[in-house]
């Protein structure tokens, strides 16, 4: 029995790992009429934001370090691709914390603080 619990989480992971798949450039996204709640407390989809050139998805949060690193790129991003075709939206699927930091009130103040320019919501 022990060794069986030794196994499960490397099974977990290995098979993670072979159905995890790439995008190429040009496939449908996924679940691109899946309903996203965001910021506005409006739900809102992968087809409502797609861009005729393109998507940009960030997965995002409150929280994660990298993000906050990084997240001052995103407003200049949107600035630059919006124009040019690209739909670009910021997509929280922390669950874990949707009922404190990266609650959808958070969400939208953290957004307004860093003047977010695309949609924001939670996965």
């Amino acid at each position: 029995m022990a060794r069986l619990q030794k196994l499960y989480p490397i099974s977990i992971f290995v098979l993670q790992f072979i159905l995890a798949m790439e995008l190429e450039i040009g496939e449908e996204m996924p679940g691109i009429n899946y309903p996203l709640l965001g910021i506005d407390g409006k739900k809102i989809t992968l087809s409502d934001i797609k861009g005729k050139a393109g998507t940009l998805v960030i997965f995002s949060c409150n929280t994660c370090p990298w993000v906050l690193k990084w997240e001052d790129r995103y407003v200049s991003i949107a600035s630059r691709y919006s124009d040019k075709g690209i739909g670009i939206i910021a997509l929280n699927s922390n669950v874990s914390r949707f009922d404190g930091d990266d609650s959808l009130n958070e969400m939208a103040k953290h957004a307004k603080k860093n003047n977010y320019n695309f949609p924001y919501v939670q996965d």
